[in-house]
């Protein structure tokens, strides 16, 4: 029979646990009752002992909560006690105990009331399955068979795997998602699942476990998990419910499989499709749905935005004379200047070449877009170290205002373009705004 024993380590559940297995028994022996309240939730014990000052959950509220369970009237509950004493038995028997043990008490006397405890808890199997032995056996076996599979099966999934009790405690994990998490088992059972989520994506698993209602799901969610050194990883989480008597969700069973050389390859890809690889900054492709979208958001609350086209002046004659290697550099310390010049949500990207733009949303009037063409002149008129030699580069910059120079993206940059050219043809170094002139020669 098996027996769930929770104790702190000691004498006392040394001798009881000792006992135990001298009379056949199987013993699952915790320290605590935080552990013994979660693995009681995830298996049966028809005779459970329990230490009434165990650590981590006072001994009699242990028993009040095992006996509110609907599996908590088959079973026997001993608690085990420092004193042998009236009010002791009385505050057992309230908390729903059987009888109380003092952990005092010799070992004969010990062993004859376990014996005791053990027929009660044989007669209310036979109650349970019925009152021929044969059926009682068949249906133990059965049992301790399906129990032996489900944990064969949770102990060596390739995926993580843990059993949570509805309030999101773990009452079982596997030794994968221990290594995926870099926490040792015990650690990871005293804490509650939902915390070793990033704290971003808590919500998300908790829609998802609500849409899903504890139906299977293979389909899943990603979310990202924060292992014991801080480091995030990505998983994709699939969860089954089992249920109660009642119909409750008493469980989850989470599957957990380790996503993230994927989501790495993803970013990745992204960075390669949308940003440009020499400056780190948005490329041509991700301007443009960016404006689109700037555009529509101008359009729906009749504001402006500001477009300005970048063009170095004497970039080529920096290829020409001193190579690649430091135009290509000379080129990096162009777009950290213009991003220094700009908001947070504003957008510098590089088109092509010597060719940047910046996009100025929700702007007021011509004067702040002035102020940043003009700030920019200014700071990439500044000199450049590269190859311990000095290099003097300016810009021209072009300005394009929507809803003035055009109302769709290739209306604004053509007109941003042609503008920048009127400041190249003024001199250089410096800006031009697109005119209404300027827009009809568009």
């Amino acid at each position: 029979m098996k027996v769930l024993l929770a104790e702190d380590p000691g004498a006392p559940r040394e001798l009881f646990q000792h006992l135990l297995q001298q009379r056949g028994h199987a013993v699952h022996a915790v320290a605590d009752g935080e552990t013994a309240w979660r693995v009681y939730q995830s298996e049966t014990f028809p005779l459970v002992l329990i230490g009434c000052a165990v650590s981590g959950m006072d001994g009699l509220e242990l028993c009040r909560r095992i006996r509110a369970l609907p599996q908590g009237a088959h079973c026997v509950l001993l608690l085990l006690t420092e004193k042998n004493g009236h009010e002791d038995l009385i505050a057992a028997i309230d908390s729903g105990a059987d009888d109380c043990l003092p952990v005092s008490m010799a070992e004969d006397a010990a062993l004859a009331r376990m014996i005791v405890a053990e027929r009660r808890a044989i007669k209310l199997l036979r109650d349970r399955f019925g009152a021929a032995p044969a059926r009682a056996r068949a249906a133990l076996r059965a049992l301790r068979e399906s129990e032996e599979l489900f944990r064969a099966a949770f102990r060596n999934a390739a995926v993580g795997m843990a059993l949570l009790a509805a309030d999101g405690l773990a009452a079982r994990v596997n030794s994968r998602l221990c290594d995926m998490l870099g926490y040792p088992e015990a650690e990871v059972l005293r804490r509650s699942f939902p915390q070793l989520l990033h704290p971003d994506d808590r919500p998300r698993l908790l829609r998802y476990l609500q849409r899903t209602g504890g139906a299977p799901d293979h389909h899943g969610v990603e979310c990202r998990y924060l292992r014991a050194d801080g480091a995030a990883i990505w998983c994709q989480i699939a969860s089954s419910a089992i249920q109660d008597e009642s119909g409750q969700v008493a469980h989850y069973v989470l599957q957990l499989i380790d996503i993230t050389a994927r989501k790495q390859a993803e970013d990745y890809l992204t960075q390669l499709a949308h940003y440009d690889l020499l400056t780190g900054i948005p490329n041509r492709s991700l301007f443009h749905q960016r404006l689109a979208q700037a555009i529509s958001q101008a359009r729906r609350h009749q504001s402006q935005l500001a477009l300005l086209f970048v063009d170095l002046d004497g970039f080529k004659a920096v290829n020409d004379t001193m190579g690649h290697a430091a135009g290509d550099l000379l080129l990096q310390v162009v777009a950290e200047r213009i991003t220094q010049c700009v908001r947070a949500d504003d957008m510098v990207a590089r088109l092509a070449g010597d060719e940047f733009t910046i996009l100025l949303p929700r702007i007021r009037g011509t004067e702040a877009a002035e102020r940043v063409a003009r700030t920019i002149v200014r700071e990439l008129a500044r000199p450049v170290v590269a190859q311990e030699r000095i290099l003097h580069v300016t810009s021209s910059i072009g300005v394009a205002l929507f809803p003035d120079a055009g109302h769709d993206v290739e209306t604004l940059l053509a007109a941003a373009d042609t503008a920048m050219y009127v400041a190249k043809s003024r001199g250089k170094n410096g800006f031009a705004f697109c005119q209404v002139e300027t827009r009809a020669a568009v």
